[in-house]
């Protein structure tokens, strides 16, 4: 079954659950209450699993020379004196600092960024800043000169050139507007077939299989509009969630061999003392109706939809790979939320994944053998990587994008994302989800 958690702080650490890929802050700030007269720019990029990096620019007060520094970035949430957690105040803290232009012996003591929860907003925004110095345990506060949220009409190259050499990928990525040629006038008659299944009405789950859905539905709705080829779309939940509308959906499907088959699955699901490592999905929303004869094996859903022979065909599913019996309680929990910024898609990135000339297919599932699905008030933690990683890989972020490089980012994300919630069992008590995602890739 999907299991019902409950999102909790482990070891200090959250992680956001932002529906989009990145945001990219700019900073200009510096340190009034000590001798230091430095200026400092800081360009920190925040990943939606909740990692990034920092870069800091500056002109040494000393020396008059530049500086540029890289730091790794956690995130967190304020924790008092008695070890209760301030949920209202989120920081991003640089560790690990190198030097990647001037004095690399010289000691750089990391800043830690604090953001504020706005309750009119729902998201976390810039707050305040410190530099903690680690030989004799002072902290500084620092003072904002400036803050912004960086789009794409601010990384110009002039701008990203203070944070990057031109020759990184990261530089021209983000400073270049995207050069994909589009679609052929051939291509876009493409069709993208997008079939999902959800058990939105179990009381239960039925609320984050409802988030699922949605999510899904958007995701792959704004990629058909951005190729410009037609969607056809099929959700299958509330009182029609039932086997034989799932199997006879799968049977109208009708592709040509140029076309996108996507199917997706968000419920409950099940192992069976068999040799599947994939799941059992329960195609059933009634309490009085068996599972077991109510289901189909997600390898069996998976070579059906193959046997159409469409060009590409993706079979997901957000489900338990474990015993049927039941599992804990949803909480609904507030999400470290910051803005995204307005990056655009690469239509190249769009195409090498889903209208490559070699036809394939995958099959990918949010758990294990042996293993429940986490999910929270906002949907499970696999939807929530999967569609990240995504649109992480839509945009020119990446070069020369792989279905197995966005595939293992989206299972160690998820691996992560579990790892960092506390799942409530029948007893009361609490442990940390395990979920490790499992996929095939099959190129014909």
């Amino acid at each position: 079954m999907r299991s019902k958690i409950l999102l909790a702080a482990l070891l200090g650490l959250f992680i956001g659950l932002n529906s989009n890929a990145q945001s990219i802050y700019y900073f200009k700030y510096h340190y009034p209450k000590v001798e230091d007269t430095t200026t400092y720019q800081a360009f920190m990029v925040r990943y939606d699993d909740g990692t990034g990096f920092i870069r800091v620019h500056y002109i040494d007060d000393s020396t008059h020379e530049e500086e540029l520094v890289e730091m790794l970035m956690k995130e967190g949430y304020d924790v008092n004196k008695k070890g209760k957690v301030d949920s209202t105040k989120l920081y991003f803290q640089g560790y690990d600092p190198i030097y990647l232009r001037g004095d690399s012996d010289q000691d750089y003591n990391p800043d830690i960024f604090w953001f504020q929860y706005d309750k009119q907003t729902d998201y976390y925004t810039p707050w305040g800043i410190v530099s903690p110095d680690k030989k004799d345990g002072r902290v500084d506060e620092g003072e904002y000169l400036e803050v912004k949220l960086l789009n794409q009409q601010d990384l110009t190259p002039g701008f990203v050139s203070l944070f990057f050499d031109k020759k990184e990928d990261f530089f021209q990525n983000i400073t270049e507007v995207a050069t994909g040629r589009g679609l052929s006038t051939e291509e876009k008659k493409t069709k993208m077939y997008l079939l999902i299944a959800a058990n939105t009405l179990d009381p239960d789950i039925g609320s984050t299989c409802e988030e699922d859905r949605k999510q899904t539905e958007k995701v792959f709705g704004d990629l058909a509009e951005f190729l410009g080829i037609e969607i056809v779309k099929k959700s299958i939940y509330g009182q029609e969630y039932n086997k034989n509308n799932v199997e006879t959906a799968i049977q109208s499907l009708n592709p040509s061999p140029k076309d996108i088959v996507v199917f997706y699955y968000t419920g409950h699901g099940f192992s069976m003392n068999d040799n599947h490592q994939f799941p059992h999905i329960a195609l059933t929303s009634k309490s009085f109706e068996s599972a077991r004869s109510n289901s189909l094996n997600m390898e069996d859903v998976y070579a059906r939809i193959k046997s159409k022979g469409a060009r590409f065909n993706l079979v997901l599913s957000d489900c338990c790979n474990n015993s049927i019996e039941g599992a804990s309680a949803i909480i609904p929990v507030n999400l470290a939320r910051t803005r995204s910024s307005n990056l655009p898609w690469d239509p190249d990135n769009c195409k090498a994944l889903f209208m490559s000339p070699k036809p394939a297919s995958i099959l990918m599932t949010a758990a294990s053998r042996d293993e429940l699905s986490c999910g929270i008030s906002s949907g499970g933690l696999f939807t929530t990587s999967l569609r990240s990683s995504l649109v992480d890989f839509f945009s020119k972020f990446h070069n020369n994008v792989t279905w197995a490089q966005l595939l293992e980012e989206a299972k160690n994300d998820t691996i992560k994302r579990a790892d960092k919630t506390a799942m409530q069992g029948d007893n009361g008590t609490y442990t940390r989800c395990k979920q490790h995602p499992i996929f095939k890739i099959q190129v014909d």
